[in-house]
This record gives C-alpha cells, structure tokens and sequence, in this order.
C-alpha cells in the first residue's frame, strides 16, 4: 500500500521501478561522474547536475565535486528515451547484467525498440543470457513479469542459469505498498473529548521521531491533521487542503457522520523536500530502506504514519498523498481488518484519480485495463493476488484493480459500501460479495469485462 515515486515521478505505467536486487547493485557508483544532458532536472542548486551513482530505482545527482549532497532523482522522472541515454552513461558497459536491467526497464516502459538496443550487447557480453532475454520478451508480451525470465532454478543442483532475483514486491511505479498489517480486531470508539489528549500523545511521539532522525520539521496543524514538513507555509496550506478533500471524500462515500472521529487523535503525515531526508527518517524512526520508495504509509497497533518525499511534480505527489494517507484512513475506519489486497489498492487509486485535477492516470489505468482484457487477460487473477502470498503485484495489478473498483461504484455504489462493512465486521470478502452483489469473483471479472469493453473511452463517475 504504500506507493513510492523512486522520487515521485509517475510518468511511466511501473517503468522504472524494476527495484532489482541481483542487477544491479543495490547502489553502483559512477567514477568520473557523468554530467546530466542540459535541462533534464530542475534542482535548486543549478550546479548539482552531475551524476555521482545510481541503482535500479533512481540516479543521485550533485554537483561535481565528489563530497557533494546528493539527492536521488527517479528513473520516472524521465521519458524512455532520456532514461536509457543516461543509463547508457552510467552503466558499466562490460556488465551483462546493467545491458538487461536496462533493457527491461525500456520493456517495462514500453519501448521495445530501445529494450532491443540495450539486449543486443547484453547478448555478446554472455551468450547464456541470450534464452531467458527471449523468454523475457514473451513474457512481456503476455502481459506478465519479464522479470521472471531472470530467476534462478531452485530446483538446479548446479545453480546454473544467470539467477537475477525478480524485483522486489511491493514496488509500483515508484510507491512501496505500507506495512502489511494482520490485525483483526473492531475499533473501539473514540470519545470526541478525548481528541485533545490523544493528539498530544501523538504529537509527543512525533516530536520523538524527529529527534531520532536529527531532524526539525514545522508543524501545520488542521481540525483533523498534524502536517510535519520542511516546505514553505503556502504549500503545507495547499496539501492539506488536499488531504481535507479526501477525507470529507471518504466521509461521504462510507456515508460516515461528520463529525465521527477516525484517528487516535489526529492523522500525522511527514513530508521532506530533500530525498536523503526522507531516506534517513524512514531509516532512523521505522528501520525501512526507503532509497527505493517516496512515501511509506505505517501502520501499528491503531496508530498510522505516512511519510513522503515531496517531487517537483505536484500532481505526482498529489496522486501519492492521497493514495497513501487513503490507506491509513482505512486502516481506521471501523476495524483492522484488511480488504482484499486488490480493492484496497483499488479504491486509493480510485479516490487519487477523483480528486487529483489533471492527472492522466485514470484515464492511463482504464486504457491499460482495457487493453488488458481485450488481450485474453482474466481480471479474477488479480483478484487472487496478495500481498502475503507474495502475488501482488505485475503491471496490470494496479490498471485492473482502479478499474475494477471503479466499475462496482458505477454499478451498485451503495453496494460497494455494505461490502466494504462487511469485511470490515470480520466477514469473508468473497462470501460478502455474492450477498451484496449477487456475483462471485469470476462472475464480477466477466461482468467487468463486458462492461469496459462496451465503453467508448474513460469517464468519470458522476
């Protein structure tokens, strides 16, 4: 659940995320560094535009001089063309390995042509990789990981093959999933007057937080948020205006009374400007290697902390805030028991896609879904994917779930509602499924199929 923009940059369906564990590194470093082609990033520092190392999440840029701050600009930052150019530069050339994380990553992205272009050395450099490059393409164009090609046999005595471990879970377009959370237990009510109380209890470990991780942040307090962030006054204002959207979004569809307190206290969220801050913090305060994540959502014992990195790309981060802090308010909404994996991700891509202005990733997921069951694609797989199970997620995951969840609201709104109580009273989702919508699984999958096939184009729910 938590999504995590390698720096926020969304541009991509899950592009460059591939976080690759067996290539590369996990962080390589690039001696002499590499200058940026002119104009690719913005940074305050106009000097801070040279390459110094990169990973498969992102590059980290800074100025010339080798003991230079470094901040970490996601590979979704930039278009396929400007991503493989500067991965070109930085990678080492006699690597088999970099030439296949870098032609993955074009196939991910959807750039076939440039995949080919970085296979080709991949090919000469080992010609044992030659096979799984191959079965890497097909997967691809099946609609599956083409990462899975790169797995080791367990089952090999030998331990042949060229073993990449497949990247890990919980990755998408640059956005960790939050803290798996097993609780299973009701919410006990929250007395009004004990807000006050309980958000000093709040604040206090917020304050504890902070001093863990070195860091001094302002506090933008609003009826319902503690906003901790190191950006300027008129941007807290700004977001959490946003998050006060969301959660009156949430309030409406769950047809919750107003003034029905969700949070123990009040919701904390945690913003840095700078990378390396937001990588410390997490490091520091929750143990998390985030050099792969923009925000974290954590959840533990009744209380939640989402943590970002704020992007230059406001509708990115917007997307993301709301995405993330999503999830923590249906963490709290009646009880810990968890959706499906597939609606919970779903339904914080839905309420982002509503009410980010601009943002091209409903319209992204609907045609991504649409080409996916036109292709032979069965919605009920995604479904069946979980983050325990380790099935969660591929690149249809996301695309399909924001639309499935989007079809059940344009359906049966009030139903979708019930079946969300449902589970949130402890009751099997499937089960509640066929009580409230009359269907199960593989019957929904098919009425979704008919359904979005039947559209002439994406449009909004009214």
């Amino acid at each position: 659940m938590a999504r995590t923009t390698l720096i926020p940059g969304l541009l991509c369906v899950c592009a460059f995320v591939s976080g690759v564990i067996g290539a590369p590194p996990e962080q390589t470093l690039v001696s002499p560094p590499v200058k940026l082609p002119r104009g690719l990033v913005e940074t305050d520092d106009p000097g801070a535009q040279w390459i110094h190392a990169w990973d498969a999440a992102a590059c980290f840029v800074g100025e010339r001089n080798s003991g230079s701050e470094l901040s970490g600009v996601a590979w979704t930052e930039f278009d396929a063309s400007d991503a493989f150019e500067i991965g070109r530069r930085v990678i080492d050339r006699r690597n088999a390995e970099h030439w296949v994380w870098l032609g993955v990553t074009m196939l991910i992205a959807g750039d076939e042509r440039l995949a080919e272009r970085a296979f080709t050395p991949a090919r000469k450099a080992d010609a044992s990789l030659a096979a799984p490059i191959e079965t890497a393409i097909e997967l691809h164009a099946r609609g599956e990981d083409p990462w899975g090609a790169f797995e080791a046999d367990e089952e090999s005595e030998s331990g042949s093959g060229p073993g990449f471990e497949r990247p890990r879970r919980g990755v998408r377009e640059g956005y960790l999933r939050q803290e798996e959370t097993r609780e299973t237990h009701t919410w006990a009510p929250i007395d009004p007057s004990d807000i006050p109380a309980l958000t000093e209890a709040v604040k206090a470990k917020c304050r504890q937080f902070q001093e863990q991780a070195g860091v001094s942040l302002t506090l933008f307090e609003t009826d319902r948020f503690l906003f901790y962030s190191d950006l300027s006054a008129g941007e807290n204002r700004k977001w959490t205006r946003e998050l006060d959207r969301m959660y009156d979004t949430l309030l409406r569809t769950l047809e919750i009374p107003a003034g029905t307190p969700m949070f123990m206290g009040k919701c904390p969220v945690f913003v840095f400007r700078e990378r390396a801050d937001f990588i410390g913090f997490e490091r520091d305060v929750f143990g998390v290697n985030a050099v792969n994540a923009a925000g974290l959502n954590h959840q533990r014992a009744g209380e939640t902390f989402t943590v970002f990195f704020k992007s230059d790309n406001d509708v990115s981060f917007n997307s993301v805030l709301i995405h993330e802090t999503v999830h923590a308010f249906m963490y709290r909404y009646r009880a810990a028991y968890p959706l499906p994996t597939w609606a919970n991700e779903g339904l914080a891509d839905y309420i982002a896609g509503h009410l980010t202005a601009y943002s091209p990733e409903p319209r992204d997921h609907w045609q991504h879904a649409r080409n996916f069951v036109a292709g032979g694609g069965d919605p009920a797989e995604i479904m069946g994917q979980t983050y325990l199970n380790g099935g969660w997620f591929d690149e249809n995951s996301y695309p399909v779930s924001h639309m499935l969840v989007r079809f059940m609201l344009k359906h049966k709104p009030r139903s979708f509602k019930e079946w969300i109580d449902d589970i949130k009273s402890g009751k099997d989702w499937e089960a509640s499924l066929e009580a409230r919508f009359n269907v199960e699984p593989q019957r929904l999958a098919e009425g979704f199929k008919q359904d979005i096939m039947s559209e002439r184009g994406y449009s909004p729910i009214k």
